[in-house]
């Protein structure tokens, strides 16, 4: 109860994995690692961060995740759209397909730079954008028997939920503490 493992998992699409994420373990991976932890008792929830609009978070992309994440009994997500930061995004605008360069900077265009948590400068995507997708979203998963949480950090103009580490001490707290023994007898 003290274990809360996260895998981070945006799309199965080769395609987004190859633009957004080289480099890293491919969808195919990451599914193979929540088996293997799964095995050893520990069941992951899976990050679905970050969230590119119009790109992962279309309703076929997500319900194919969610199928594939049924399947394998996962019960909790975490959710969050893409969260600019200057270095972020310099790297997309440097690496991306100019398709999807153009996509990003026209969701972001009316946002201004501003300090969010422990970021020095950021952009979120409008609240409008975020709302309607979190909402589609949320539905999804929900017909799916799995729960989407969204992700407060990376949200704070959003009603959320503790993603992380504060969820899993308010849970350990619930349990009464025992004295170990000093010496074995």
């Amino acid at each position: 109860e003290k274990i809360l493992a996260q895998i981070g998992l945006v799309s199965l699409s080769t395609q987004y994995w190859r633009d957004y994420e080289p480099g890293t373990p491919s969808p195919e991976e990451r599914l193979v690692n929540i088996q293997k932890l799964k095995r050893i008792g520990i069941l992951p929830e899976i990050r679905i961060d970050p969230i590119i609009p119009f790109v992962t978070d279309t309703e076929s992309e997500m319900v194919s995740l969610f199928k594939s994440l049924k399947e394998l009994d996962i019960q909790r997500v975490t959710l969050s759209y893409l969260h600019l930061r200057p270095s972020i995004y310099q790297q997309l605008m440097r690496e991306l397909p100019p398709l999807h360069q153009r996509l990003i900077e026209s969701c972001f265009s009316t946002q201004d730079w501003k300090a969010i948590g422990s970021s020095s400068r950021s952009k979120l995507l409008p609240p409008s954008i975020r709302k309607l997708g979190y909402h589609r979203i949320r539905e999804i998963a929900q017909g799916f028997g799995i729960t989407a949480s969204i992700c407060q950090c990376k949200n704070p103009d959003l009603k959320g939920d503790l993603c992380g580490s504060g969820r899993v001490r308010m849970e350990v707290r619930k349990v009464k503490p025992t004295q170990l023994s000093l010496f074995q007898c």
